[in-house]
């Protein structure tokens, strides 16, 4: 896959082609991806075991963005997984496809000796993304009208609305007529680029016409992996095999989100066990974002700031053309994960010769320290950031926008339930939003359901009244149970961000 594409005058451009793809759509060669097929009468069981998301709960033609985890609950790959009518099929990043798929089918045949109806086989396909606020009116011409055109499974030409329709995370089939037989593509709506976009999963002789097709359209320009890579650390994604490895678990990756509550609680998904303990008393490192002052790269070492005690190692770096710095991904102790957080990255430089001659003890001395050593090195401060760095701009259903409202802060957790009962299940009984932020009763049934004051009927509060009504409307807001001034205090709450300091260890090892 090439790293950038030439332009016109002849040189390549890594921030030409990030542009692009944040102003317009870029096409991104995605072939790296593998993809293997799932069948069989027990294929929803099996995938639950190694697959951290909910197979019970995914309906055809959803998509679901997964990790696939060993029986220790390590990660070994992440990926896409989209549900047929007869298969379950599982796009991965590629970064280790022969140790994941022989994993994997080692797992499934021993399973079918025991009676267990599933099969799995690689598929030979190949992966195009079209990224780019621009990508559904892009590739709605070149599949609704150009010289290619897409039909659904019932042979009915692609509609004018079928793309702007699908939801995030959601595929279509569609087919091409090529030769004899029709090529079949799934066309997944989503991306690891932070914007809107399309990806094309296809055999591989369709993919050059394809690609032919949408690079004609005056909005698309050839994107390489350095831009995908901007994108990706802006974006808050790892790099499986770099930021996240094979022995690495989601809670150390930072990617708790994934899994599935219900499958660890009802002990199905592998690991089960071990998240649920790493979850309490937290991994011994975490992978955050941080924005350099600087220039870094992968391998420098992560030290506390102003103490200068190694706790982390950097695992990736680039620019980015957002923030005009460079950004980095690194593991560290999760007492230093926390957002604006001040540290050090210790940048080694080579040795100068004039070392190796005047002292060979020294010289040996500095070689065998590594990236610890405290001298010829240059200390680059750096800031923990939250992930994403900048912002997902992924189209959103109406529901979604509606939760994300910016809402009042409240005194206490029953307010809180009464304010989400509200607003699931308005009641014309009850008046609008007051100043304590939650829907307050009107006067008669604040008054009917007081007790030793019945109330006849409205009266409008004069003098006296008014005082006692304001009174018991302030004791529906009154902190009550756990809830104090000074926070929640909840037995089932555990803080992971206040951890004691731990000495330093191997940054390879978990509990």
């Amino acid at each position: 896959v090439p790293s950038t594409f030439a332009r016109t005058d002849g040189r390549g451009s890594a921030l030409a082609e990030y542009g692009v793809v944040r102003t317009k759509a870029g096409l991104i060669d995605m072939s790296f991806r593998t993809a293997f097929s799932v069948s069989g009468r027990d294929r929803h069981m099996i995938c639950d075991h190694f697959l951290t998301c909910d197979m019970m709960r995914m309906a055809v033609g959803d998509v679901c963005y997964a990790l696939i985890l060993d029986s220790h609950g390590l990660i070994l790959d992440d990926a896409f997984v989209r549900l047929e009518d007869n298969a379950i099929e599982v796009l991965t990043t590629g970064s280790a496809h022969k140790t994941v798929y022989d994993y994997l089918a080692m797992y499934i045949s021993y399973a079918s000796q025991s009676g267990i109806d599933v099969r799995v086989q690689p598929v030979e396909q190949t992966c195009l993304a079209l990224q780019g606020p621009s990508s559904q009116s892009v590739l709605q011409s070149v599949l609704g009208g150009g010289k290619i055109r897409a039909e659904t499974a019932d042979h009915i030409p692609l509609p004018s609305h079928a793309l702007s329709a699908m939801p995030f995370l959601s595929y279509i089939n569609l087919y091409l007529q090529q030769g004899e037989s029709p090529a079949q593509i799934a066309c997944i709506r989503g991306g690891l680029s932070g914007e809107d976009g399309f990806e094309l999963v296809m055999p591989r002789e369709a993919a050059e016409s394809v690609a032919n097709e949408i690079l004609a359209h005056p909005e698309v320009s050839p994107v390489g992996v350095y831009a995908l890579d901007m994108l990706r650390m802006e974006g808050g994604f790892h790099r499986t095999g770099v930021d996240v490895t094979p022995r690495h678990n989601p809670i150390k990756a930072s990617l708790m989100w994934c899994l599935s509550q219900r499958k660890m609680r009802d002990h199905i998904m592998f690991g089960w066990r071990r998240n649920f303990a790493l979850m309490a008393k937290g991994p011994k490192h975490r992978r955050i974002s941080l924005v350099v002052n600087g220039f870094a790269h992968g391998g420098c070492r992560v030290l506390a700031n102003p103490s200068r005690q190694p706790i982390g190692e950097v695992t990736s770096v680039t620019w980015s053309p957002a923030l005009g710095c460079r950004v980095a991904m690194a593991l560290v102790k999760p007492e230093y994960a926390r957002s604006d957080t001040h540290v050090l990255l210790s940048v080694p430089y080579d040795l100068p010769p004039r070392v190796a001659a005047r002292n060979a003890k020294r010289f040996k001395d500095l070689l065998r320290q590594g990236t610890l050593r405290s001298s010829f090195r240059r200390l680059v401060p750096a800031r923990v950031v939250a992930m994403p760095i900048v912002p997902h701009r992924y189209p959103r259903h109406k529901s979604e926008v509606a939760r994300q409202q910016p809402t009042p802060k409240l005194g206490n957790q029953r307010a809180m339930r009464v304010r989400r009962s509200a607003v699931a299940n308005p009641d014309p009984t009850r008046g609008t939003y007051g100043r304590y932020g939650v829907s307050l009763p009107t006067l008669p049934s604040v008054l009917a359901e007081i007790p030793d004051r019945p109330s006849s009927g409205y009266e409008e509060p004069q003098g006296d009244n008014q005082v006692w009504l304001d009174r018991e409307l302030r004791k529906q807001v009154k902190p009550q149970g756990d809830m104090t001034r000074k926070g929640l205090r909840h037995p089932t709450v555990t803080r992971l961000d206040v951890l004691p300091h731990k000495p330093d260890s191997d940054l390879q090892d978990d509990d």
